[in-house]
């Protein structure tokens, strides 16, 4: 018997593992056949210690990847709603970039201040760790305006027009200085 995956598995050396009795495990497959043998014994020890050859399995065919279903439950941000979604990143992040180096900008935790058209404050918005928000507004024209914490970075403000029943997205780039 062999234990794989934390289930036991029956094994006679001549075929493939397959489940034991008391196991409901998956199936398991063979990517080689491992058969055990005895190798002389150093006379100080009095049993014969195991080893193990291993013989390849003949190839088989290459496993395919079936994608999982969408997630059930709750829309994506933005997804089917009406709104504006974004991602909020910072650059330059290096001083130099050399010919065949990247230096990608990072995304940013940001608060984002909203405005209608009037100029009248609507709402906050915070982007998360990865530089990602939405935020559920009617459609209309809207100003964004990126806060900073402090001289840098910094951001310009963004004009936006959300039309009914569809997400805007915009970039949102803060400066980080480096130069």
């Amino acid at each position: 018997m062999v234990v794989a995956c934390g289930q036991p598995y029956e094994c006679d050396g001549a075929s493939d593992c397959v489940p034991g009795p008391t196991s409901s495990a998956p199936t398991l497959t063979a990517l080689a056949r491992i058969t055990p043998s005895t190798t002389p014994v150093p006379t100080d020890t009095a049993t014969p210690l195991p080893t193990w050859t291993q013989t390849p399995l003949p190839p088989t065919e290459a496993p395919t990847f079936t994608p999982a279903p969408p997630p059930t439950g709750t829309p994506l941000p933005g997804i089917g709603r009406t709104g504006i979604s974004g991602i909020v990143l910072v650059g330059p992040q290096c001083p130099v970039v050399r010919v065949g180096e990247e230096c990608p900008d990072k995304p940013y935790e940001a608060d984002i201040d909203v405005y209608d058209a009037s100029g009248a404050f609507v709402t906050r918005v915070r982007s998360d760790v990865y530089g990602e928000f939405f935020v559920d507004v009617p459609a209309g024209d809207y100003r964004l305006e990126p806060r900073s914490p402090g001289v840098l970075p910094s951001a310009s403000p963004i004009d936006v027009t959300v039309l009914d029943g569809r997400t805007t997205r915009v970039v949102v780039q803060y400066d980080s200085g480096i130069r």
